[in-house]
């Protein structure tokens, strides 16, 4: 049996979905004993539980609600404190840009197993967030409440409301799209490579409105000697090209000089550095393409033949033989099975 540890997220953000559950009337302590949550470990500050029970936690509390919407209402009631240091990090920084790299670099210390990316552009820049296992699902709570985080932060940093250029998600819609629209006051976009915040660049240099910036040093000065800690293992060189091919489609993945010119290395060094880790680009492509084609099949109705293009596959054909080498089943016989096949 092993003995390793599965990948975890603070034990603040499930015990802000208890109080949520209880704020609409319903008591959590029989859903988070079905799940096997211990009640202590919520209000321990420095708990956590795995990241896949935190998921199976927001889909059940959707349910137990009643809400549809339960992701984008738990944001919503969500105060400036809620991510705990993390929130104090975002809203204390010096400019709403260093607020989300800061933020984008250190979240690994409060949840594993996650894609957190910001990336500037010159007329619109990028928050996006994903789970990286795709056998945690469905996850589409999770996915909304993260995203809508998010937003919230922003908001409250700039002090006024300030519409993102668009939002993406990764998963199906699900009621009425002018819900979303309403929420967010921009355009909503579903079935997205990325669960994705996209908002407009010239905002990156406005300060806080929120908090002392005085307190971004300290803040900042905790969370590195936290990532410096010996637990904080050293990123391998698969990892990061892992995500550096997160930041893009599937079906527009960089190349390995493209890649190993991101990491300051040639491409001979990059594929021996992957060889010697027992991996090579190739694979980790593959990864990535076979990684959303299992979780377009598993939550969304759309036809194979979409799904093979959204995967980089011109073709059909060559996508079913990729998946069924990958999977051993066919993409069709991925979709139908059961979840406990």
């Amino acid at each position: 049996m092993s003995d390793i540890k599965p990948p975890q997220i603070s034990s603040q953000l499930a015990r802000h979905v208890r109080n949520c559950l209880e704020m609409a009337g319903v008591s959590a302590v029989p859903l988070l004993d079905r799940l096997g949550i211990s009640v202590d470990i919520l209000d321990d500050i420095n708990g956590s539980i795995p990241l896949a029970d935190f998921v199976r936690l927001m889909e059940s509390a959707a349910h137990e609600a009643h809400n549809p919407h339960f992701g984008l209402h738990a944001a919503r009631l969500m105060g400036s404190d809620g991510l705990g240091v993390m929130s104090f990090l975002f809203l204390s920084a010096p400019t709403l840009g260093q607020a989300f790299e800061s933020f984008s670099a250190y979240l690994v210390s409060m949840q594993e197993a996650t894609f957190n990316d910001f990336a500037r552009g010159p007329e619109t820049s990028h928050f996006s967030y994903g789970i990286r296992d795709d056998r945690i699902a469905p996850r589409r709570q999770d996915s909304e409440y993260s995203i809508s985080v998010m937003h919230n932060l922003v908001q409250q940093y700039l002090g006024h409301r300030s519409a993102p250029v668009e939002v993406h998600f990764e998963h199906e819609q699900v009621g009425l799209l002018s819900r979303y629209e309403d929420y967010f006051g921009c355009p909503v976009f579903f079935e997205q490579p990325h669960n994705r915040l996209s908002l407009a660049t010239s905002l990156l240099d406005q300060g806080s409105a929120a908090l002392s910036t005085d307190l971004y040093p300290i803040i900042a000065g905790h969370m590195q000697s936290r990532m410096a800690a010996p637990a904080m293992r050293r990123r391998t060189n698969a990892e990061s090209v892992r995500l550096y091919l997160l930041r893009h489609s599937p079906d527009e993945l960089p190349s390995l000089d493209a890649v190993a010119a991101l990491l300051d290395v040639s491409r001979a060094t990059l594929a021996r550095r992957l060889a010697a880790e027992g991996t090579s680009f190739g694979t980790l492509a593959l990864e990535r393409r076979m990684a959303v084609a299992r979780h377009l099949l598993s939550t969304s109705s759309r036809p194979i033949a979409d799904i093979a293009l959204a995967c980089g596959y011109a073709e059909t054909a060559s996508f079913t033989r990729a998946f069924s080498r990958d999977a051993g089943l066919s993409p069709r016989a991925w979709r139908g099975r059961t979840p406990t096949d």
